[in-house]
C-alpha cells in the first residue's frame, strides 16, 4: 500500500513538469545492469535490461527483460540435494517522465507481460526438472543522473513485482542500478 501511495505521489509531481520547455529528448534509452530481486521469501541476483522508446519528453514505451537466479541446498533421505532456479521476465508498458533536465531524469512505469521459471533439483545421479510460465506485472519509479549527452547512471530503479505461477501469486520487488545508453 505504501509503495502504491509513493507512486501516486510521484505521478502528482508530474503535473508542474508539463509546463517545462520541450528539450532535446533521446529517441531511446537502453539499460544494461545488474539487479537484485526478492520474490516472496527468496532473494535472487541477476541482470536487467530495458529499452525505452520516447514518444516525447514525458511519455514512452518501455520493454523490460530480466533474469534472476538462485540455488538451494537440502537433504532428502540422507542425500544432499541442490536446486538451481532461473526466473525470466519479459514485460512492457508505458513510462512517464516527470523530471527531465540537464542533471537528471525521473520516471515511473507500469509493465505487464510474462514470467518463466526453470528449476532443476539434483539428487545423487537423478535430476528432476520443472518449468512453468505465468502472468507478470511490475510498477515503479527510477532516477537517472546524466554523465554526458549519451550516457547516464541509473542511480535506482525500484519496482514492485508480481507474478502468478501454478495458480499461486508471488509478490516482491526488484532493485536495479547501472548504465543507461541514450540513443539519439
Amino acid at each position: 500500500m505504501k509503495f502504491g501511495m509513493t507512486c501516486l505521489l510521484l505521478l502528482s509531481l508530474a503535473v508542474p513538469a508539463f509546463a517545462q520547455d520541450e528539450q532535446d529528448v533521446p529517441q531511446g534509452e537502453l539499460l544494461l545492469a545488474p539487479s537484485f530481486a526478492r520474490q516472496g521469501a527468496t532473494s535472487m541476483g541477476g541482470w536487467h535490461s530495458a529499452l525505452n522508446a520516447n514518444w516525447n519528453w514525458w511519455a514512452g514505451l518501455n520493454i523490460d527483460l530480466s533474469g534472476h537466479y538462485f540455488s538451494r541446498d537440502g537433504l532428502v533421505g540422507g542425500q544432499t540435494t541442490i536446486t538451481n532456479t532461473q526466473v525470466y521476465s519479459l514485460r512492457g508498458g508505458p513510462q512517464f517522465t516527470f523530471i527531465r533536465n540537464k542533471c537528471c531524469t525521473a520516471f515511473v512505469h507500469g509493465l505487464i507481460g510474462g514470467t518463466w521459471i526453470l528449476s532443476s533439483t539434483h539428487l545423487g545421479l537423478d535430476t528432476i526438472s520443472f518449468r512453468d510460465a505465468g502472468f507478470s506485472a511490475a510498477l515503479g519509479p527510477g532516477l537517472d543522473v546524466n554523465i554526458n549527452e549519451d550516457l547516464a547512471w541509473r542511480v535506482i530503479q525500484a519496482d514492485y513485482s508480481f507474478f502468478r505461477i501454478l495458480g499461486q501469486a508471488s509478490y516482491g520487488f526488484r532493485l536495479t542500478t547501472g548504465l543507461v545508453l541514450k540513443i539519439n
